[in-house]
């Protein structure tokens, strides 16, 4: 298919040289490729002049719970399985279990706590956060807050993040990398989802509701919750 000058600049964007390049860049067509195509099956209708507007309308409708819509349906799949796969490696970064039966560890512990404690609250948060020493923020992370004197959900949770930083940097960037060229793709599938509402000329809310029903995937699971397969926009398994 010939790519237009604006889906081109879309692919531009697109990181060039991560593995999931390709498939999102597939992906970013086709959605353009179901766009266009819708869009240009409104203007054959205009253009027959044999259905009354209110014809066109429904007709436009049916093509794209039919067709179009479908066609756009496949398009995100694969985007809204690698932000799936990007979520599951961004929740498996958790906090180290330590080891219970290591008593000098866990009084180290204890004493960078004690010490942490001992800091002004005011720039408890600042050393925290500063340190480049994974021992002082395991061992606020592997406590009760209170025990350290942190303040607050919000401060705890910006200790844990930069726990998170600090233990898997490797696996972090390779998330962030996956992120950067998902991200692109999913603005391209929201691009094409909003041409094919402008081509329709629907309220947000009413083609939500109309796309709906397209867009589920519904999965096939294992009795262990793996799932193993997934019914497509399409209607068949892969």
């Amino acid at each position: 298919m010939t790519i237009s000058p604006r889906t081109q600049s879309l692919l531009n964007r697109l990181p060039k040289d991560h593995p999931l390049a390709p498939s999102m860049r597939d992906a970013m067509i086709a959605a353009a490729a179901a766009s266009e195509g819708f869009s240009g099956y409104k203007i054959a209708l205009a253009t027959d002049g044999r259905s009354t507007p209110r014809g066109q309308r429904e007709k436009l409708q049916e093509a794209l719970t039919q067709n179009h819509g479908k066609a756009l349906a496949r398009a995100k799949a694969p985007v809204a399985k690698a932000r799936k796969e990007i979520k599951s490696r961004r929740d498996a970064l958790v906090i180290k279990a330590v080891d219970p039966a290591n008593i000098a560890a866990a009084l180290e512990r204890q004493e960078i706590r004690q010490w942490f404690r001992s800091l002004d609250i005011g720039v408890r948060q600042s050393v925290a956060l500063g340190s480049k020493d994974r021992r002082i923020l395991e061992a606020l992370v592997t406590a009760p807050p209170e025990l350290s004197g942190i303040a607050g959900a919000s401060a705890a949770s910006e200790i844990e993040n930069r726990y998170i930083e600090l233990t898997y940097p490797d696996e972090l960037a390779a998330i962030e990398a996956m992120d950067a060229v998902v991200a692109e793709a999913e603005a391209a599938m929201h691009v094409a989802r909003n041409d094919m509402r402008s081509t329709v000329d629907m309220h947000q809310h009413d083609f939500d509701e109309l796309m709906k029903p397209i867009e589920i995937i519904q999965p096939w699971l294992m009795d262990d919750g793996k799932q193993v397969c997934e019914i497509g926009t399409d209607g068949r398994p892969s």
